[in-house]
């Protein structure tokens, strides 16, 4: 995985992401506090990455995608722990929490594009990104790990 998107990752598990709430506590002005997704309040690190509707939108993407139905926490280490396909290998389950990672750094990415290059919400584009992210740090996957980018594939069979 890439520096930028592991620090990114980190920062999201402390709590430390520089929304604009985090923002405010360091006094430093904004214009507005309006999430740049969904234009809600945006309250604090777990809204961006977990209560957003945009956010929302793209969960619902990857839960579909490999066709599980789940109730996800709104606070970031327990939902990186939620990433857990019971039944699965090791191996499995490391590069689905790889997905998590790439997800979170997909939509931290495409706020910012919203906040600093006036872009579009499009929760398809995150999602998709997302998953081409996910593809490329597979490069030098472990063996039978492929499966996890084809569309409609039980993971994990019984």
């Amino acid at each position: 995985m890439a520096g930028p998107a592991l620090v990114c990752w980190w920062r999201a598990i402390l709590g430390k992401l520089p929304t604009r709430d985090n923002l405010e506590k360091r006094q430093i002005v904004l214009l507005s506090i309006q999430c740049p997704l969904c234009n809600s309040t945006e309250k604090t690190v777990q809204h961006v990455l977990f209560e957003c509707v945009v956010t929302q939108k793209v969960c619902d993407n990857c839960d579909r995608w490999i066709d599980i139905h789940s109730v996800r926490p709104n606070f970031a280490a327990s939902h990186f722990m939620s990433f857990n396909l019971i039944r699965c290998r090791k191996k499995v389950n490391s590069m689905w929490r790889g997905m998590w990672v790439a997800i979170v750094w997909e939509l931290w990415k495409h706020r910012n594009n919203v906040v600093f290059n006036d872009r579009v919400v499009d929760d398809s584009e995150i999602f998709v990104l997302a998953q081409l992210r996910g593809w490329s740090w597979t490069k030098f996957k472990p063996n039978g790990v492929s499966v996890l980018f084809q569309i409609g594939v039980n993971l994990c069979p019984a």
